[in-house]
C-alpha cells in the first residue's frame, strides 16, 4: 500500500511543480490574528485530549504567526488528490537545558478556505531528517522519532499516522523575526527548512486519542524545500 501511495504522491508532486511555484504568503493583520486564534483553539483541544506535545506545537505555531512568520505554499497529496497548503516550521530550544538532546522540529500546514481560515491541518513533529513514523503513544522512547496527524476541520474527523516516514531538516537561519516580542524571554530567528511526509494515517474513533479505526486509512504525502519558519529559544 505504501509503495502504491508513494507512486501516486510522486506523480502528483511532478504535476504540482509543473503547474505552479511554491511561494510565501503573508496574511494581513486581521487574518494573522484569526489564524493565531485558530491555532490557540487547536492547542486547547489537543491539551483537552491529553496530548500535551501537540498542544505545545499549536501554541508554538500561534506564537510564530504573531512573530510575523510568513507561511510557504506547499503541495500535500491526500488520497491521490494534490491540495494547496500553507506551511511553516518552528524549532523550540530551551538554552542549556536541552543538553545534547536533538531539538524538536514541528511543522503546521493548513489548507485555507475562502476566508483563509483552515479547512484541514497537517501536523508533524520529529527530531530527525528522515525517521519512521510512529503512533503518538509509542513515540518518544528514543532520541529519534516522528509523529503526525491530519485534521479535517470541516467534517470534524482526526487522523493519526501509523506507518511510513517523515522528517524536517533545518537548511538555513537568518535575522530576527519580523515582530519580536520584547517583553518575553523568547529569542526568535527566521529560518528555512525542508520537509518530508510519506505515511499512512488512520482515523480516530470519536476523535479520542489512542482509539484507532483500523478499517479507515488514508495515504498522505508531501515533500517541500524552502519552507519558512522560526527557531525559538526560550532563555
Amino acid at each position: 500500500m505504501l509503495h502504491r501511495q508513494r507512486m501516486v504522491w510522486t506523480l502528483a508532486v511532478v504535476a504540482f511543480a509543473a503547474g505552479c511555484e511554491s511561494q510565501s504568503t503573508a496574511p494581513n493583520a486581521d487574518d494573522a490574528i484569526d489564524l493565531a486564534t485558530t491555532f490557540d483553539g487547536l492547542a486547547a483541544e489537543a491539551n483537552g485530549r491529553g496530548d500535551g506535545d501537540e498542544g505545545a506545537a499549536f501554541s508554538g505555531a500561534a506564537m510564530a504567526v504573531r512573530l510575523g512568520i510568513r507561511p510557504t505554499e506547499i503541495g500535500v497529496t491526500i488520497r491521490g488528490d494534490l491540495r494547496r497548503y500553507l506551511a511553516f516550521v518552528h524549532v523550540i530550544r530551551h538554552g542549556q537545558r536541552d543538553g545534547n538532546r536533538p531539538p524538536l522540529r514541528t511543522m503546521v500546514a493548513y489548507r485555507p478556505g475562502e476566508n483563509r481560515r483552515p479547512l484541514e491541518v497537517l501536523y508533524l513533529a520529529t527530531t530527525g531528517d528522515s525517521v519512521a513514523l510512529e503512533l503518538p503513544t509509542a513515540a518518544g522512547r528514543g532520541e529519534s522519532f516522528a509523529i503526525a496527524s491530519w485534521k479535517d476541520l470541516v467534517n470534524q474527523q482526526f487522523w493519526v499516522a501509523t506507518s511510513g516516514k517523515a522528517g524536517i531538516r533545518l537548511t538555513s537561519t537568518g535575522e530576527a523575526c519580523p515582530k519580536p516580542e520584547r517583553s518575553t524571554n523568547v529569542t526568535c530567528n527566521v529560518a528555512e527548512f525542508s520537509v518530508l511526509v510519506d505515511g499512512v494515517f488512520h482515523a480516530l474513533i470519536d476523535n479520542q486519542r489512542g482509539r484507532i479505526d483500523r478499517n479507515r486509512s488514508v495515504g498522505i504525502g508531501s515533500r517541500a524545500s524552502g519552507v519558512n519558519g522560526a527557531v525559538l529559544v526560550f532563555n
